[in-house]
């Protein structure tokens, strides 16, 4: 029995608009705090904090894992490994079509 095409669970990667997390179910979460309050959620394997500039320059610290800002910024993963901060050579400036990614992490 032949299936058709599943639905697709997230918005298209040529959506680049960041809305909050709850409206569109991305794990993109306001971050720049400790948690403090001794919190039952244990942050997901390879969430890493981000600074998300919009168009206007506001700045908002999220924290997002590597799927999901491949979703939204439609880079592909090898882009993303390029600024891997544990390789030999890592790049801090990457520049594609749709996105500027900056690692400062070495900064």
């Amino acid at each position: 029995k032949m299936r058709g095409p599943q639905p697709q669970p997230h918005p298209p990667a040529s959506k680049l608009g960041f809305a909050p997390p709850e409206d569109d179910g991305d794990p993109l979460r306001p971050g720049g705090g400790l948690n403090v309050g001794g919190g039952l959620r244990k942050k997901a394997t390879g969430v890493r904090p981000w600074l998300l500039l919009d168009a206007t320059g506001q700045a908002q610290v999220v924290e997002a894992g590597k799927h999901a800002i491949m979703r939204r910024t439609g880079l592909p993963a090898r882009d993303l490994r390029i600024l891997d901060p544990l390789l030999s050579y890592p790049s801090t400036v990457l520049g594609r079509e749709r996105a500027i990614v900056i690692n400062l992490e070495h900064i």
